[in-house]
């Protein structure tokens, strides 16, 4: 089950065992208590030595801190070095960033700056080559895009958007403690542009190996067969 509490106990409640796949921020709520008690076994995508929520690591061996998972992970980055590109990548979420508040950042930084999705920008079902070799990357903070964030090896500036929970702002925090990548709380005045983007572009490359994405998808497979195969000999 992926996230949901109401479909991991309405499961249960059928009797069917449940492996329930998490979301960092506060889920210390009583349905999700009762959610990851009934699971039996809780995998969260990220690595444990970087965000450990105490809700979480309480469960002991029953949780899996897999490491981030990409569709990107173990795919060969461009030959050529990174531009000056700045890439701007924006989820499918919502976001309470503007075209206008996009324009203004462009404008300040002295950079040129590429959107995808983010309301305004173009949609590009394989942004491999973008985030490959971007200067920089502006991103928001949902799993999927830290993850890809991290194959790509790309220097970034992560800005969270409002989720239930605080999920982005719990990232976001993770990764600025960690300095993987520049962490803002929310989109900056367009003047501060030149200096984070300065800041983001000694960061990045092979320092992001410590989001775990190689193998990660592997990991999180590992467990789902193990207590297949756990359920089986029952």
């Amino acid at each position: 089950v992926d996230v949901s509490a109401e479909v991991t106990l309405f499961l249960r409640l059928l009797g069917v065992p449940v492996i329930i796949v998490t979301q960092p921020g506060d889920r210390i709520d009583e349905p999700h208590r009762l959610a990851f008690a009934a699971a039996r076994r809780v995998i969260a995508p990220w690595p444990v030595e970087l965000y450990a929520p105490r809700h979480l690591t309480s469960l002991g061996d029953r949780v899996a801190f897999v490491g981030g998972i990409s569709r990107f992970a173990g795919r060969a980055r461009p030959a050529r070095p990174r531009g000056g590109e700045v890439v701007l990548l924006g989820g499918g979420g919502g976001a309470d960033v503007s075209a206008d508040d996009i324009a203004a950042a462009e404008s300040a930084s002295g950079r040129p700056w590429r959107v995808l999705g983010a309301g305004s920008g173009s949609w590009t079902a394989d942004p491999w080559e973008a985030l490959s070799t971007a200067s920089v990357v502006v991103s928001w903070c949902g799993q999927n895009a830290v993850a890809d964030l991290a194959a790509a090896g790309a220097p970034a500036v992560v800005i969270p958007q409002e989720r239930p929970f605080a999920e982005q702002h719990a990232t976001a925090s993770a990764l600025g403690r960690s300095g993987l990548a520049v962490a803002l709380t929310g989109w900056p005045e367009p003047a501060r542009w030149p200096d984070l983007l300065g800041q983001a572009s000694a960061r990045g490359g092979e320092a992001w190996a410590a989001w775990r994405t190689e193998g990660a998808a592997q990991r999180a497979a590992a467990v789902i067969s193990a207590e297949l195969r756990t359920g089986e000999a029952r």
